[in-house]
Formats: structure tokens, C-alpha cells, sequence
């Protein structure tokens, strides 16, 4: 079982990135990681779940443009730091990390709900996987993603 010492998030953020998230293709020096984070936080992209103050899971999401989203898809110059990423109507889900005993269950569901709170305005909701090699990045519209995660449930309910 994976222990987080009880730390600010962004240190425990940290030490997911470096010690977890292996699907980063380059790891950035920790003072960038560290600052990266707490400006996502304060930006309100990075949204976590903590049980007795150790983060269990979190998601990273930005609200972006049609614009901003043609860069991200194609590899063009994209900074989620300095750009706008807190009013466009397109939900992009950058990141998103659990603790493996808690994939299925609570934390799932909690960040899941968390997340179309976040994003209620938007139009359209996507991501990448990277277990997805024929598909790698997937757009939904609003009603496409809601019936497919919560199984016919209304938007917005839980």
C-alpha cells in the first residue's frame, strides 16, 4: 500500500509526479513541479481528494477554448501556466491519479462528481489515455459523457 506522509498537497502532488506517474514522458526539476502545482491549485485546475489529509486521488482540468485545444492536439506551443485555462466551454482533463486501492469506489466517485461541478458550464468534455493507441484523445459531448459515467443519470445529480 502506497503511504503519503501528511504534507501540504503540493508536496504530496510532488511526490505522486515523481514517485507514481510514470506516464510523463520528461520529469521537470522539483522547484518547477512544486510551483507548477500550487499555481494549478490556486487556478482551482487541480482538484483533490484527501482522507485524513493525504491526497487519495486528484484530477487536473482545464476549461479551455476550440482554439486552445487544436494546439493541445496538435503538439503546437501550449502554456496551461500563462494561458487562460478557467473559462473556455471545452473541459479538458489533463491529469488524473488515484491510489490504487482506492480506484474503485469512493475516490472515484467523488472526483468524478467533483468534476462536472468544476465544469458544469462546458460544452464539450476530453482527454487523452494513454492506454488508447487507435484513439488517443476523445471528445463528448455533455449528454454522451454524463449517460456513459453515470449510466442514464441526470446531469448534475450526485
Amino acid at each position: 500500500m502506497l503511504i503519503l506522509e501528511t504534507k501540504p498537497i503540493v508536496e504530496q502532488l510532488t511526490e505522486i509526479y515523481f514517485q507514481y506517474e510514470n506516464w510523463h514522458e520528461y520529469k521537470l526539476p522539483i522547484e518547477q513541479v512544486l510551483k507548477y502545482h500550487q499555481t494549478m491549485i490556486d487556478k482551482g485546475a487541480i482538484v483533490v481528494y484527501q482522507q485524513d489529509s493525504i491526497v487519495l486521488g486528484y484530477f487536473e482540468a482545464w476549461l479551455i477554448n476550440f482554439e486552445q485545444f487544436g494546439r493541445l492536439v496538435a503538439h503546437a506551443p501550449f502554456n496551461q501556466l500563462l494561458e487562460n485555462t478557467t473559462d473556455g466551454n471545452l473541459a479538458y482533463v489533463a491529469n488524473v491519479w488515484i491510489h490504487p486501492d482506492f480506484r474503485k469506489g469512493a475516490v472515484y466517485k467523488v472526483l468524478r462528481n467533483r468534476f462536472f461541478v468544476k465544469c458544469n458550464h462546458c460544452e464539450y468534455y476530453c482527454g487523452s489515455r494513454l492506454t488508447k493507441l487507435t484513439q488517443p484523445v476523445k471528445v463528448f459531448k455533455v449528454s454522451e459523457l454524463v449517460n456513459k459515467l453515470y449510466k442514464g443519470a441526470k446531469h448534475g445529480s450526485n
